[in-house]
């Protein structure tokens, strides 16, 4: 009877962790997308020169710091 508990939790425990990671790794890459960089910093037209766009043209989830 005590094999039998203890097997039962195993089987709960491992069945659930793969249910958490199964949704964690759903929501991981829900939220992804692709973007582009340049490694040498924005093009020079998002300087927040007079007249010219600065980053929040394309980064929109953070206000300009």
């Amino acid at each position: 009877m005590q094999k039998r508990k203890l097997v039962f939790v195993k089987i709960a425990v491992i069945a659930t962790a793969f249910t958490l990671a199964l949704l964690g790794f759903q929501n991981f890459t829900a939220k992804y997308t692709k973007t582009w960089a340049a490694s040498s910093g924005p093009s020079a037209s998002h300087t927040n020169a007079p007249g010219e766009a600065n980053c929040t043209a394309c980064h929109t989830d953070f206000p300009v710091n």
